[in-house]
């Protein structure tokens, strides 16, 4: 009985976690409606429904602007602390968590700050008084534009809860066509351009004639994959990512192949049409 009690509370929390990211979605999805130019409403919006999701204790966005990042909307923290980050631009290599995600344009977690031999802004940490720190990229193309930046000041670390775990079922698919077979490959028509995250590719698979298969190189608009024994012919349909419930990859496992969360391999997509049902 105990076990019972303690699994139906497991589950009201997930519910309600569930619930909550379903509300913040809406309330960013209103800003951005209502903003043409105005940036500053849908910064700020952004950043306070990541701050209060992610349990976070303060957050920051940085805007890349020439060749430095400035800071743009801050919450949280002590305003001595705000004072001294918005007025220092960081370079594009500084040691700290924006200089990192810019090198690797790809989310990046710092498990104590404090500690970190890296982690070189000695005054903002002595103002701040954080510890696990998460950067998150705000992409176009390869290039990024902006950081998103999360502490907190306990060592905590950002875990990436699936949204299975939460409740929620994925809605976006990702698919593609195969060009051409050739000698045992199949050249798929979706790349790097595509937005498709080159860290995972070794590891990455994609569904094809109801079979996992393994990608063997990413160029910018195709990848190749190995289809050797398969029954594959040009034009058929190759599922990169989805829900997971016909057998094919997940957000999610591409995130673990790439080294990183799924929130990012699914904002990097781009340059595809768009298909809502």
């Amino acid at each position: 009985m105990a076990d019972a009690d303690e699994r139906i509370a497991e589950l009201e929390r997930d519910l309600a976690e569930a619930l909550e990211r379903q509300s913040a979605a809406a309330h960013v999805l209103e800003v951005l409606g209502g903003s043409t130019f105005e940036l500053d409403p849908v910064f700020e919006t952004v950043l306070a429904q990541a701050v209060r999701l992610c349990r976070a204790d303060a957050g920051l966005i940085y805007v890349h602007d020439g060749d430095v990042y400035r800071v743009e909307a801050a919450l949280g923290a002590s305003q001595a602390y705000r004072d001294y980050i918005t007025d220092i631009p960081l370079a594009a290599g500084s040691g700290g968590i924006v200089g990192r995600v810019d090198a690797e344009r790809r989310t990046v977690q710092i498990h104590d700050a404090a500690s970190d031999p890296g982690y070189t802004l000695a005054r903002a940490l002595e103002l701040g008084g954080f510890h696990t720190m998460l950067g998150v990229p705000m992409l176009a193309e390869e290039r990024v534009l902006g950081v998103i930046v999360l502490w907190r000041k306990t060592i905590s670390p950002f875990d990436d809860r699936s949204g299975r775990e939460l409740g929620l079922r994925p809605v976006m698919t990702v698919r593609a066509p195969v060009l051409e077979v050739r000698d045992g490959t199949a050249t798929i028509g979706i790349g790097s351009g595509d937005g498709i995250h080159p860290p995972a590719i070794g590891a990455a698979e994609v569904l094809v004639a109801g079979e996992r298969r393994r990608i063997t190189r990413l160029d910018v608009d195709s990848m190749t994959i190995d289809v050797g024994g398969a029954r594959v012919g040009a034009g058929d349909d190759v599922i990169v990512f989805g829900p997971g419930d016909d057998g094919e990859p997940t957000a999610e496992e591409w995130a673990r192949w790439a080294g990183t969360i799924g929130d990012e391999i699914v904002a990097r997509v781009r340059r595809i049409p768009r298909v809502y049902r």
